[in-house]
């Protein structure tokens, strides 16, 4: 079973993110992705103000489960949202031979400045349709 949960102790966030590869922050906020009662990946993120920024939707190295990131990830942009924080940012959108797939199939698309933005409001009232400015 699939659950995408919030981190509950900074050791076990360092952990996480040591075994996915990515680099601890301590004072991000992060949710685990878990299959089977297994961490599998994580999401590290930041609220400020009224933006918010997801580093990165990162599995463990090995692991690849699409729909595990993409589960997840929308999970972190709705808390972010309900945070107040419409604005939001992904950092990392990926790489690899399927760059970017993951940032376009949540919704991201670089803007201007070449930032992977996503426009929030309203956007989980009605998904289907929201107009990404």
């Amino acid at each position: 079973m699939l659950k995408i949960l919030a981190i509950q102790t900074k050791e076990a966030q360092k952990a996480l993110s040591d075994a996915c590869g990515v680099t601890y922050i301590p004072t991000d906020m992060a949710y685990t992705i878990q299959v089977d009662e297994i961490d599998i990946g994580i999401i590290p993120f930041y609220i400020k103000g009224q933006e918010g920024y997801i580093r990165s939707v990162t599995l463990k190295p090995g692991i690849v489960d699409f729909e595990a990131q993409f589960i997840g990830g929308r999970g972190c942009m709705n808390f972010i949202d309900l945070c107040g924080a419409h604005d939001c940012y992904l950092l990392d959108p990926g790489d690899g031979s399927d760059k970017y797939r993951l940032a376009i199939a949540l919704g991201f698309k670089p803007n201007n400045e070449g930032k992977w933005y996503m426009n929030l409001r309203g956007f989980f009232e009605d998904p289907c349709k929201h107009e990404n400015q």
